[in-house]
């Protein structure tokens, strides 16, 4: 249940995966934390604005727009397409390996 008065001041952008949780620091950086099995957590260096995280995989966006993904890739989940994005989801209940994106132009 969300707070009834809301919550105050900011909150950074996190992601829970099936085993897993990211955040992206307050300078840009991703944190990974919890089962690794999958290298979900071993999360990529650089400035991001966005992360998603599946059941054994991750997403995020990079500051410049550009989709990064890794962990399990046994159906291509993880191997970004090119271009630039500005949402990401990455599924987790009914297919964990399932990922969605939004090019910055229109319908990913």
């Amino acid at each position: 249940m969300a707070p009834t008065g809301g919550v105050r001041g900011p909150v950074p952008p996190i992601a829970a995966g099936g085993c897993h949780s990211l955040a992206i620091r307050s300078d840009g950086a991703l944190a990974g934390w919890g089962q690794n099995g999958e290298r979900q957590t071993d999360v990529p260096t650089g400035m991001f604005t966005v992360v998603a995280a599946g059941g054994w995989h991750s997403l995020a966006i990079r500051s410049d727009g550009a989709l990064v993904g890794w962990g399990r890739n046994n159906e291509g989940q993880a191997v970004a397409p090119t271009g630039m994005f500005t949402t990401i989801a990455a599924g987790l209940a009914a297919q964990p390996s399932h990922s969605q994106r939004r090019h910055a132009g229109g319908p990913g």
